[in-house]
């Protein structure tokens, strides 16, 4: 049987760097025991895509600016409703997106900017400290934040498991990433060599540097220093482990050096680093160095000169708590087993369905009711709910088998949301799954009638229900605070609905 297919759309050069690429190529290793991961790049240099091609498929795409033109393309010449896409790039906003969309594919952005507004069903920033509210994005959008999503390579997700001990710091690594295009590496190189403890000097750079001569110059002139290019993750990553020190910028390079453990100069040159290098020096997992750009190189010196053992010590310590276990694979998993589960209003032909939900043991266990129901009191309420315009009951079916069901209230400016799940289903993810769909088919609704738009939406939750307060929360549903209920104590979950309409 053939893998699932997930298409990533990124680029990389000497102009922008190749952190997009890098970023994809690590999600689709985490990914492709279960799935066939095909690139979609324009015009990759031979370098990229043999990097690309080792383990993934390539279709490369020529150059051009008409990125609506070319979405329209992807759309229509290779996505249908079983396929997932991925994009990674600062020009696929939010009409770009849409067309995407609309194919029917399932579609995940990976993202550092939070600048436009997003239609995916999942965006992935795996900065730490962003909070949901930092977004515009549509209400069913899965907001994947934080390092428990980082979008790291197999041998540094290995390396996370291990600790290592750093002592004399002789050892330093330096890399800029695949382009450096403002040749930091050659300054860095410089204000190493005047710091007397450093006996190896391990300098990396990718495909798409372009000071290569240069570079090789100063290096043959000096037997501290070592030159590495196009190094696998593998070999990376041993790389890394020999050495004590490593400066580098706030991207995804500082979260592999931070997997394998060591003491870490963290500087940014570019605005999407901010996030990442936010969070690292906020949590003493790296010494801030500010601003690459405008550092000395004697500032630089002075930097790694003053770097003690025990601060490196407990910055590895600390290092190792935050990249252990990937969440990303399951998030695939469920957009996947998404495919298969179905929509659709529920109808006067569902009563005893659900009254058969209802009086089930667990849904009445985590109702504010937990009086079974008498069949004439739900017949009454049935009928009312669906002839009510200010309630939405959404059924669900995975299989043409009848999955479970979500209801939407309207009262006053909000939306109070409940939900239930067929007990046959549980425990494998679907409450999520449904939530996020019936969310979906809300927008739709309010497409049409934007003048009623509601500004948030609640979840009212016992505090022992332990799956669906994490059904809310993996939906960026936040904790409000309690309220009692007929004499019943309730967690408060809300979602701040924040929309663009055009």
């Amino acid at each position: 049987m053939p893998k699932p297919i997930i298409y990533f759309r990124a680029d990389g050069n000497s102009q922008i760097g190749l952190g997009h690429i890098v970023r994809s190529l690590a999600l689709a290793d985490m990914l492709c025991d279960n799935f066939d991961c095909i690139f979609l790049v324009q015009t990759p240099s031979e370098a990229l895509q043999n990097q690309i091609t080792e383990k993934h498929q390539l279709i490369a795409f020529e150059n051009t600016d008409d990125y609506i033109n070319e979405a329209k393309n992807i759309a229509e010449k290779l996505l249908h409703n079983a396929h997932i896409t991925v994009l990674d790039g600062y020009n696929f906003k939010t009409e770009y997106q849409k067309i995407i969309r609309s194919s029917g594919c399932k579609l995940v952005c990976i993202d550092d900017l939070h600048a436009w507004h997003f239609v995916a069903d999942v965006v992935i920033n795996h900065a730490g400290g962003i909070h949901p509210s930092k977004y515009s994005c549509e209400p069913y959008t899965k907001l994947c934040l934080g390092t428990e999503y980082a979008l790291l390579r197999q041998p540094f997700l290995k390396a996370a498991q291990q600790l290592r001990k750093r002592e004399d710091l002789s050892k330093v690594f330096i890399c800029f990433g695949g382009a450096d295009t403002h040749n930091l590496t050659e300054k860095t190189i410089k204000a190493c060599l005047e710091v007397d403890r450093l006996t190896e000097i391990h300098v990396v750079t990718g495909s798409a540097y372009t000071e290569q001569k240069a570079l090789k110059k100063i290096v043959s002139t000096n037997k501290k220093l070592y030159f590495y290019q196009n190094l696998s993750a593998r070999e990376m990553a041993a790389l890394m482990a020999q050495c004590d020190l490593a400066v580098a910028p706030a991207s995804s390079i500082s979260y592999e050096l931070c997997c394998v453990g060591i003491g870490l100069v963290l500087g940014t040159y570019a605005a999407n680093q901010q996030g990442i290098f936010n969070f690292l020096i906020e949590n003493q997992l790296a010494i801030p160095l500010g601003g690459f750009l405008e550092i000395t190189q004697a500032g630089l010196t002075c930097l790694i000169e003053n770097m003690l053992p025990e601060v490196v010590l407990k910055q590895i310590a600390g290092q190792k708590h935050y990249f252990q276990t990937p969440r990303l694979p399951k998030v695939f998993e469920k957009l996947l087993l998404a495919q298969n589960v179905e929509t659709a209003k529920a109808s006067i032909d569902d009563m005893e369905l659900y009254f058969d939900w209802a009086n089930d043991k667990e849904t009445r266990k985590n109702a504010i009711n937990s009086e079974p129901i008498i069949f004439e009191q739900h017949k009454q309420w049935f009928q009312t709910k669906l002839s009510d315009t200010n309630t939405f009951l959404y059924k669900f079916t995975y299989q043409d088998v009848s999955l479970g069901q979500v209801r939407f209230e309207l009262i006053d400016k909000h939306l109070e949301i409940g939900y239930s799940v067929a007990p046959q289903f549980r425990g494998k993810g679907f409450g999520e799954i449904i939530m996020q769909m019936a969310l979906k088919a809300l927008v739709g609704h309010y497409d049409e009638n934007i003048s009623n738009l509601p500004d948030k939406i609640i979840a009212l939750v016992k505090p022992d229900n332990q799956a669906s307060t994490k059904v809310f929360e993996h939906l960026n549903f936040e904790f409000t605070g309690m309220q009692t209920i007929k004499g019943v104590n309730l967690n408060q979950y809300q979602k701040p609905i924040y929309r663009v309409y055009k």
